[in-house]
């Protein structure tokens, strides 16, 4: 199921950014709990509706998985070494490992970007998203070839803007460019929802139970950051 038919006739490639250092998540953003999934998996679902392929690019592996909800593995690129954390770099091994002529890209914390975006976006394209007051410039379809510029301007350290400078401006709602970089921008995740069930026990069976949970979340390759301390933090 790595692959749905589009409902563009344009079939292009797609790849969700998710190499960033998280700082303000806590844990790896990427893997973040959202709507029972992890947060670029999600992301990735919103680009199923224009890209025959779907893939995340990512910084290294960290032993866990990535599937599609219904299990199917999802496709990772691990990107090579750069000299810095800059996007582009991302991009750069996107637009390099892209098979098809155009190539949309996406952070990984945009989950609010839906099947209609990203067909206006490959309608216009090269296109860039807007909320109508400022681009965002790393959720844009563009051409493939653009790849050694992307490099060429992470090396030089350039802002993101100076890849899709010539890009159309596609205003999109508001609220589907709203990241979510923060616990607190997740609502309230799995361990929140499970300790609020439990009855009145023993702390210790409590962070026992809360363990467990986060075990069988890492399985699923979901890390929840919620700071309620299990055994293991425990003195």
């Amino acid at each position: 199921m790595g692959a749905l038919r589009p409902r563009l006739p344009v079939v292009i490639d797609g790849f969700v950014l998710a190499g960033g250092a998280s700082t303000r998540m806590g844990v790896d953003k990427a893997r973040a709990p959202w709507r029972d999934r992890p947060l670029a998996v999600a992301v990735a679902e919103g680009l199923r509706a224009v890209c025959g392929r779907v893939a995340l690019v990512r910084r290294g592996d960290d032993g866990l998985p990535w599937a599609w909800m219904d299990g199917a593995p999802l496709e990772v690129l691990l990107e090579p070494e750069a000299p810095d954390r800059h996007p582009l770099w991302g991009v750069a091994h996107a637009l390099r490992s892209a098979s098809t002529p155009l190539v949309a890209v996406v952070p990984c914390d945009l989950p609010g970007l839906d099947a209609e975006t990203w067909e206006r976006l490959v309608a216009e394209a090269p296109a860039v998203a807007s909320d109508g007051e400022r681009i965002h410039p790393l959720v844009a379809v563009i051409p493939r070839s653009w790849a050694d510029r992307a490099a060429s301007l992470a090396a030089d350290g350039a802002g993101a803007r100076a890849l899709v400078s010539a890009c159309t401006e596609v205003v999109v709602p508001r609220g589907a460019l709203v990241d979510r970089n923060r616990p607190e921008d997740l609502g309230r995740g799995p361990i929140a929802r499970l300790r609020s069930r439990l009855p009145r026990l023993p702390a210790t069976v409590v962070a026992r139970i809360l363990d467990g949970e986060r075990e069988r979340l890492r399985a699923r390759g979901i890390l929840d950051p919620d700071p309620t301390p299990g055994l293991s933090s425990r003195p």
